[in-house]
């Protein structure tokens, strides 16, 4: 039987996080409510619907996909792909049937993330060349990266 262990998880992001834990196995969505309860108070009660769809396919895409410490050598370039593959497949960004529209707008919303979200992202952009060329490059999310939020994600296909 899995030992359980009981920690404080900060969600100050202001529709929620997924977390991993120490075995980085089993995904847990942790919705911040207070933010998303705090819009229908003022009421914005479809923005809030619209929140909290969006919130659970983007996390939910997280915790279907790999890590994003493994996802790239670059660990800041692996949190980028994590975050513009969960922002594909948002309903928010759905509306752009135009590819490099969709990328664009995706990279624009990473990059003026509120707050402290995304600050590593925001800084190599800033600072770092190399990595501002990669991030400009990166078009769709990659071969590989699960689009569906089916949970458990199916099983890899055995190579032929």
């Amino acid at each position: 039987m899995p030992v359980a262990s009981w920690r404080e998880v900060d969600c100050s992001n202001p529709g929620g996080l997924t977390d991993r834990g120490a075995d980085r196995n089993n995904p847990i969505i942790i919705l911040n409510s207070p933010a998303l309860l705090r819009r229908a108070a003022e009421g914005f009660e479809d923005l809030q619907l619209a929140d909290l769809k969006n919130t659970l396919v983007h996390d939910m895409n997280h915790a279907t996909n790999a890590p994003r410490e493994d996802l790239d050598t670059d660990v800041d370039f692996g949190y980028y792909k994590s975050e513009f593959t969960a922002r594909w497949v948002s309903p928010q960004f759905r509306r752009f049937t135009q590819e490099n529209e969709r990328a664009e707008a995706i990279r624009d919303d990473i990059l003026n993330a509120p707050g402290d979200g995304c600050r590593s992202i925001k800084f190599d952009y800033r600072h770092d060349a190399a990595f501002r060329r990669r991030v400009d490059g990166y078009r769709r999310p990659d071969e590989g990266m699960r689009l569906s939020n089916v949970w458990p994600p199916p099983a890899p296909r055995p190579l032929p």
